[in-house]
């Protein structure tokens, strides 16, 4: 985690520049060396919100079953995206593509939760993980992850500007068809379709739960493990304490973090998700 940090500090770094000439250098070395390598017909993709705890599970998964994993797919950049969600046969190209990213046993990659269909017609073979958090404290994740506040009335466009370009997609939605003024009530859309893959495909998709991982990390891996058919090989125990993103404040409760009148949005947007999942409004 340690050199994760600073190449993450050595790249922020660099100017603007040399940070998009790096990034097309090792999109390049990525595609080159997909072409040596074969795409894992039968993986298990590990899906969920952003900062659902898809990460650390799907790390600690690996470790405990001793295989290969993909964290992120570092090429599904924003602009793949929307492609991906607007034109659903495009994603055997990228698959072909960027071979190298789905050559792994074990495949986490958030984005593409929204194309669960084109991906189990892609993967056939694959089992299907989707991680799921209280949208309030997902929600909360994810502000803090891009070091925005949660209880603006709205968000300046040049706020916006200053965010990557996939998390802006994240937090927009607009390539999901998310027409919404308000950003809690995109990010509050956005986790119903995320949780709404699991609910339609519930008998395809197994479920994990955020906080009942934290509650007994360790057997709490072990457990799903035996439930997808893995290898428990090794204790996860060093895996499931590593911090793999920021942290944001869990301390703070949500009315503070979010103000009234923006809990409430999240409240009632995704109201009908929370009762289907058990999560307390």
């Amino acid at each position: 985690m340690f050199a994760e940090g600073l190449r993450k500090l050595f790249h922020d770094a660099l100017p603007a520049p040399l940070q998009t000439f790096k990034a097309r250098t090792g999109r390049l070395v990525r595609y080159a060396m997909g072409r040596f390598t074969t795409v894992t017909r039968a993986p298990v993709f590990v899906l969920g919100n952003q900062k659902s705890g898809t990460t650390v599970i799907a790390a600690a998964l690996a470790h405990c079953a001793n295989l290969s994993v993909t964290l992120d797919i570092r090429d599904l950049t924003a602009n793949h995206l929307s492609r991906l969600y607007e034109e659903p046969t495009s994603l055997s190209t990228f698959v072909d593509r960027y071979r190298h990213s789905f050559s792994r046993s074990i495949i986490k990659e958030p984005g593409l939760t929204f194309a669960f269909e084109s991906l189990r017609s892609a993967f056939p073979r694959a089992t299907f993980l989707l991680v799921v958090r209280d949208p309030r404290d997902n929600i909360r994740s994810i502000l803090d992850r891009l070091d925005l506040p949660g209880d603006a009335s709205s968000l300046p466009s040049e706020t916006l500007e200053q965010v990557n370009p996939v998390w802006q997609h994240i937090v927009e939605n607009d390539a999901l068809g998310i027409c919404a003024n308000h950003y809690i009530d995109s990010l509050s859309h956005r986790w119903n379709r995320a949780t709404d893959v699991y609910l339609q495909h519930s008998n395809q998709i197994y479920l994990a739960r955020y906080e009942a991982f934290c509650q007994d990390k360790a057997s709490y891996v072990k457990l799903l493990a035996e439930q997808l058919s893995l290898p428990v090989l090794q204790s996860p125990d060093s895996i499931v304490h590593s911090q793999f993103q920021s942290q944001g404040n869990r301390n703070v409760p949500w009315v503070d973090f979010f103000g009234s009148e923006n809990l409430s949005r999240i409240e009632k947007i995704c109201a009908l998700n929370m009762a289907e999942l058990d999560y307390p409004v």
